[in-house]
């Protein structure tokens, strides 16, 4: 009976996503190393030509990149009248998490800072910062 149970619904995770996938390349364009402006069309980027060391300095074509606006596409259809605001949010969320010298450039960071020290927090002073934050009903 076990195998009926767990073959009966599917998972989470297993189920297909009827949201476009979020990549903040595809769905900003940057400039100098900043999310700028939000793209609202897809984009073909052409390939590039790199002279590759290794292969006796003979060039390579790199192919297109296609950034695809889906994204913000479905932000602006199923939120018409916030869209502007979500979308700057998303970017500015982007940008800050992109200067963050924690970031290891493939994940949020997630560590607690002590920013009087200016390094990460000690065991203790984590603990008597989530007493506190619970104290304050998670609104620290």
């Amino acid at each position: 009976w076990q195998c009926a149970i767990s073959g009966a619904e599917p998972a989470y995770y297993d189920l297909p996503s009827t949201y476009p996938a979020f990549k903040p390349s595809d769905a900003f364009r940057s400039f100098q190393g900043k999310f700028v402006t939000v793209r609202e069309e897809d984009e073909v980027i052409p390939g590039r030509s790199l002279r590759m060391p290794g292969l006796g300095g003979r060039a390579v074509q790199t192919p297109d990149t296609v950034c695809s606006a889906a994204f913000v596409k479905d932000i602006r259809r199923r939120y018409p009248k916030g869209a502007d605001r979500i979308l700057r949010h998303i970017m500015t969320t982007c940008n800050l998490i992109r200067d963050c010298k924690a970031a290891s450039g493939y994940s949020i960071p997630r560590v607690l800072w002590d920013t009087e020290r200016d390094a990460p927090m000690r065991l203790e002073d984590k603990i008597r910062y989530l007493i506190e934050f619970s104290r304050a009903g998670g609104s620290a």
